[in-house]
């Protein structure tokens, strides 16, 4: 019989031989074994001397300082001396919050649940479809009172890590020679992807809250220092905080093409602006009847946009809602519908009409179900509103058509409501 094969690396891996020699002259007799907190002897000052050499050679890569170099017995106890060592932070400044993920390590979870007991509240991020945990989803779940963000770089079951510097790269392509670009606050990877590609091609890159300071306002708007001076404007009329930050860039990118614009000009611009299909209530017109309740639309189709989509929603109405959902097939629906499925009172998928991309109904109701228990196939829009509105049960909570921005230019011409 042959031997097993041995497949459970996620757990543990054998020594690297490299690895084996270096240790085997600290262990062994004739080697440096002693124990280097024993000052007594020469052979524990050689052990010290040792210890001490590796700490600096970490430090060293990590670019770090020796002292911040902790020595423990494995990841197990890292994870515990980080999260727990926290705590008394934690209840002395009444910041009580902790973000990570549903797929981190054992030891992660295990010791989230333990501070949970402690009184601290943890939000568990779900991961996309691929195992990704998205940046959009960490940044909204971020609180006034967050204490700690622990989620792992590169999972050590699936292996999945985003490419962040590769997408990054691509979407550079379109800075010319010359021409200032204006950037949304990056992850670290793809900021240094979008300064080096910048660098390449002979501009430069400044990037909201890095080189752009801006700073959304308790009482509502926000302000934003173009570098010429700092303005104070009133909130866009886009709804959600992600549209803060977009309304604080337009800002600069403005005054960056147009300096003699004044405060008043860009404040116009900014309760002027409509973006048809972007969390949009939908007007009177022969779907929006159908129910007598707000009906709002919204194209966000993607992880990042679900995420701030689900941001946006307690702004408009904090109870639930009813979605009805339409995606194409060129990304698993799965990263969508967990952003949404915790505010759901219910989900009905529809095919999105003279999409040949469209998934069916029943595809996307499937994949709706593995969130929300109840998701359903609907006909159509029409077919979905009029089921709803002969439930009665829960016709008053409000209802978002989502997913795609096909599906919100087939309902805004289905309502006579498409923009002129």
């Amino acid at each position: 019989m042959s031997s097993p094969i041995y497949l459970d690396y996620a757990a543990s891996t054998p020594t690297d031989p490299v690895v084996a020699d270096a240790m085997h002259q600290h262990l062994c007799l004739g080697g440096n074994f002693a124990n280097p907190a024993s000052r007594g002897h020469v052979y524990g000052w050689q052990a010290d001397e040792a210890v001490e050499s590796a700490r600096t050679s970490i430090a060293q890569m990590l670019n770090a300082d020796p002292r911040e170099i902790v020595w423990t017995s494995g990841a197990t106890e890292s994870d515990n001396l980080a999260i727990k060592g926290l705590m008394s932070r934690g209840l002395r400044t009444g910041r009580k919050h902790i973000v990570t993920s549903a797929i981190e390590h054992k030891a992660i979870l295990d010791t989230c649940a333990w501070m949970e007991n402690q009184g601290f509240c943890v939000t568990y991020i779900k991961p996309s479809a691929s195992g990704e945990v998205m940046l959009a989803d960490v940044e909204a779940a971020l609180r006034d009172d967050t204490l700690l963000v622990t989620v792992m770089q590169v999972n050590n079951e699936l292996g999945s890590v985003s490419d962040i510097a590769g997408i990054a790269g691509q979407k550079a392509g379109i800075m010319r020679r010359g021409v200032p670009c204006l950037s949304a606050a990056q992850h670290p990877e793809a900021a240094a992807a979008l300064d080096q590609h910048a660098a390449a091609t002979g501009t430069y890159v400044a990037a909201l809250a890095r080189d752009i300071a801006w700073e959304a306002l308790p009482q509502g708007g926000f302000t934003v220092d173009t570098g010429a001076g700092r303005l104070d404007m009133p909130s866009p009329s886009l709804i959600g905080p992600h549209q803060q930050a977009n309304a604080a860039l337009a800002v600069a990118a403005l005054k960056e093409v147009r300096p003699d614009l004044c405060v008043s000009q860009l404040a116009s611009g900014l309760k002027k602006a409509r973006w048809p299909g972007r969390l949009q209530e939908l007007p009177e017109g022969p779907l929006r009847d159908m129910i007598g309740a707000p009906v709002w639309i919204d194209g966000a189709h993607n992880a990042h946009g679900a995420a701030a989509l689900a941001a946006a929603l307690p702004l408009l109405d904090d109870g639930k809602w009813h979605f009805i959902c339409g995606a194409l097939d060129t990304r698993p629906p799965g990263e969508f519908l967990s952003r949404i499925a915790p505010h759901a009172a219910s989900i009905r998928c529809v095919a999105i009409p003279d999409q040949p991309a469209s998934l069916p109904a029943e595809t996307l109701a499937e994949a709706a179900a593995n969130l929300f228990p109840g998701a359903r196939a609907a006909p159509s829009v029409a077919g979905a509103l009029q089921s709803l509105a002969d439930g009665a049960d829960d016709e008053r909570r409000p209802v978002l058509i989502c997913g795609s921005l096909y599906l919100a230019g087939h309902v805004l011409a289905a309502n006579g409501s498409y923009p002129e």
